[in-house]
């Protein structure tokens, strides 16, 4: 029933993508709405501790730059860059609700360098190239097309700039999640809510587990999938720690010109991958169809197997740095 994207009459498609769009908005609307300004500021502060113990690059490099949160919900990560000094901090979300209550936050009233507006990770709103570092943490499996979203955020990324893109991993945890997701066609979203808020479960926890359990959308990957993603228009890509089964986080640095050979001659041919809906309310386990990343052996990347942490360019520089 949510296989829309398949669908031939376009009238009918639209409707229900957009069904879909305002079902999520209102799952996230009302978990994110209950965030106290105490949670709230602590999600903030798990970006700065992401970043120290991950070691990115150095947080000095996003001063001055322009940088995206894609499916910003809240705008925790908009406000962390703005607080690190970024020239433009712009995140967006198809929640408006969300938006309009991020903006009556005080963590926003102090800054003049952060951006919210409506758009979707589906068709951002920007040129190509606007941005220096782009953020899409724990959005594109909630969407319809996954990979049209990293498209989307490839698109806007300058050269040499980087991407911290991550996603659900294929593993038990999403079996038996999807388990759950059969039950709740039994019980509404709001009636769940409503039933862990008398049980005074807090905002950050509920948040926790309803997402996963109600909205329409919830595909996992495994990590060649998601690296063959980035084998056309990355330098270099890194999955970073922890490793988890189920969660999968990755950096990678968009191509930008090599001084030993000058521009990049040609733009690599992406394999194309087709994506169905998981079962919405059953299975809850996306998968995807066609071609997988190419077998043959990129110019410059060593072939490892698929669970090496990175496919490294021979001429790009080390990700991680000090």
């Amino acid at each position: 029933s949510e296989q829309w994207i398949c669908m031939k009459n376009p009238d009918e498609t639209k409707m229900r993508k957009n069904a879909s769009e305002q079902e999520t908005a209102h799952i996230y609307g009302r978990l994110f709405g209950e965030y106290s300004d105490t949670q709230f500021e602590d999600s903030v502060r798990l970006f700065y501790d992401r970043f120290e113990k991950w070691r990115l690059f150095p947080i000095s490099w996003l001063k001055g730059k322009t940088c995206l949160d894609a499916g910003c919900g809240q705008g925790r990560y908009v406000v962390a860059l703005g607080r690190a000094g970024v020239a433009k901090a712009v995140g967006i979300d198809i929640n408006d609700y969300v938006l309009d209550a991020a903006r009556q936050r005080r963590q926003f009233a102090s800054l003049d360098n952060v951006e919210l507006r409506h758009g979707s990770v589906l068709k951002i709103p920007y040129e190509n190239e606007t941005f220096d570092f782009v953020i899409c943490s724990g959005v594109a499996h909630h969407t319809p097309a996954p990979r049209k979203v990293f498209e989307e955020c490839t698109r806007v990324l300058k050269p040499g700039g980087y991407i911290y893109f991550a996603v659900y991993g294929r593993s038990l945890y999403w079996r038996v999640n999807g388990l759950f997701r059969g039950l709740t066609r039994f019980i509404s979203f709001d009636k769940m809510d409503t039933l862990w808020r008398w049980f005074r479960v807090p905002a950050n926890k509920r948040y926790n587990y309803l997402d996963n359990l109600y909205v329409p959308y919830c595909f996992n990957f495994t990590q060649k999938e998601v690296m063959g993603w980035f084998s056309g228009d990355y330098a270099s890509v890194q999955r970073l720690e922890p490793q988890e089964k189920h969660f999968m986080r990755f950096l990678g640095t968009k191509k930008s010109v090599d001084t030993e050979a000058g521009t990049w001659e040609q733009k690599k041919r992406r394999p194309s991958l087709s994506f169905r809906p998981g079962a919405p309310r059953g299975g809850g386990r996306g998968r995807t169809s066609g071609p997988g990343p190419p077998s043959r052996s990129l110019p410059g990347v060593s072939r490892l197997p698929c669970s090496a942490l990175a496919w490294t360019m021979s001429s790009s520089p080390p990700m991680t740095m000090r």
